[in-house]
């Protein structure tokens, strides 16, 4: 199935987008309105899913997986390519409960997972991503940081910061604009081809680590069509 088919064409150019929080999974599916780029789920992680996070890093900290999963073999695939232990299991079953979700929600029956160890900003400008959407989650670490729409002036994106940092730019107009998730968090961020999102995607970037800093970060994405 196209992902093109899973999204609905809007009837009109919606009010500027916004984000939407709940303690509760079924906010991730208010990512289908106009006027929501990103939705996020607000939870508390298990305190035997933190215990996992934290043995990666340590045991594993250059772990670096991408892999095309399914709800049925998420589980199995993540332990092989991490380890068997105990440990890595609690983390890999919550990973399944989350492939689970994205495969429901957008009707499709593999999803491609990314799974990162990260000892360096991967992503330090603000920026949109050219895809529909993408679930992340951060299990371990600073989150990722994003700009409400109405704060951003989007002509300073990419080329058009004419080589300025970002804080200097004019992307935006004070560091207190900048709002962060939370790990644990899950959220649904919409990009700019996500059906009549053109120019409207949300615009984040990786969070500042310090040094001996870590994150471990999961991703999922649409698998590409060839």
């Amino acid at each position: 199935m196209s992902i093109s088919s899973n999204l609905q064409e809007p009837t009109a150019r919606p009010h500027n987008p916004t984000t939407l929080f709940s303690n509760h999974s079924t906010v991730l599916s208010k990512i289908y309105q106009d006027n929501i780029n990103m939705t996020v789920w607000r939870r508390k992680l298990k305190r035997e899913v933190s215990i996992a996070a934290e043995h990666i890093l340590r045991e594993h900290p250059h772990l670096k997986t991408s892999q095309v999963v399914s709800p049925t073999n998420a589980v199995q695939r993540v332990r092989h390519k991490i380890d068997d232990s105990e440990i890595v299991a609690h983390l890999a079953y919550d990973i399944c409960c989350l492939v689970k979700e994205f495969c429901v929600l957008f009707k499709v029956d593999e999803t491609h997972l990314r799974l990162t160890a990260l000892e360096e900003t991967m992503c330090p400008r603000f920026h949109v991503d050219r895809l529909a959407c993408r679930l992340l989650t951060t299990y371990r670490g600073k989150a990722t940081e994003w700009l409400q729409h109405e704060y951003v002036d989007r002509s300073k994106l990419g080329l058009g910061n004419q080589g300025k940092p970002d804080n200097e730019s004019g992307l935006f107009n004070s560091s207190s604009d900048i709002r962060k998730l939370l790990p644990g968090d899950i959220a649904i961020m919409k990009g700019e081809n996500w059906l009549g999102n053109e120019g409207r995607g949300l615009v984040h970037r990786s969070p500042h680590l310090e040094d001996s800093a870590n994150r471990l970060l999961l991703t999922l994405d649409f698998i590409s069509k060839k």
